[in-house]
């Protein structure tokens, strides 16, 4: 991979425009500021569009991603017993099964902007009133996912807006916990 160094307002508005940092397939943009870079990149909610269905305490979301791929957002109460005083987000193509194929790799290359869409609609359905605003994302297998999940809440919610727990609730036994 060969990177074109650039400032960060540069990259900032090549983001913005193309929704990429690739410049062709073995040419990216790089900027030295990383900090800013993660702050622009991942504090930018996508104004997105998404259906809404019930199933008894569950929310199923559908949206679409720019190259027009749809995925599915599923939310539940962790704590079945006190109505949901964390919901659980987890995401994935829309035809995947519940429960299934969370963990499965799209491989479509579209992760920050399923991340970004992901924190309009959070935001939307809290502001809504459909969902409390305490969430968890339960951790993964994959190590790159679980890294750009914790990135992601480091911008949105800051250092100390989440916490790293324990639970037996998932696989890998520990969750990512935040507050919107």
């Amino acid at each position: 991979m060969n990177y074109l160094y650039t400032k960060i307002e540069h990259y900032r508005l090549f983001f913005e425009k193309y929704n990429t940092d690739r410049l062709e397939k073995n040419l990216k943009l790089y900027t030295n500021s990383k900090t800013n870079l993660l702050n622009e990149i991942f504090n930018n909610p996508i104004k997105t569009e998404y259906d809404i269905f019930y199933d008894e305490n569950n929310i199923k979301i559908i949206f679409i991603t720019k190259s027009k791929t749809e995925y599915r957002l599923d939310i539940f109460p962790i704590d079945e017993k006190n109505k949901g005083l964390v919901n659980h987000i987890s995401f994935s193509l829309s035809d995947s099964k519940l429960d299934d194929e969370y963990e499965k790799l799209t491989n479509k290359n579209e992760m920050l902007d399923i991340l970004n869409r992901i924190h309009y609609i959070i935001i939307d359905i809290v502001s809504k009133n459909i969902v409390n605003n305490y969430f968890c994302i339960g951790g993964t297998e994959i190590k790159e996912k679980n890294k750009i999940y914790e990135y992601f809440l480091k911008i949105v919610v800051g250092d100390k807006g989440f916490d790293k727990l324990e639970t037996d609730i998932y696989n890998t036994k520990w969750g990512l916990y935040f507050e919107v």
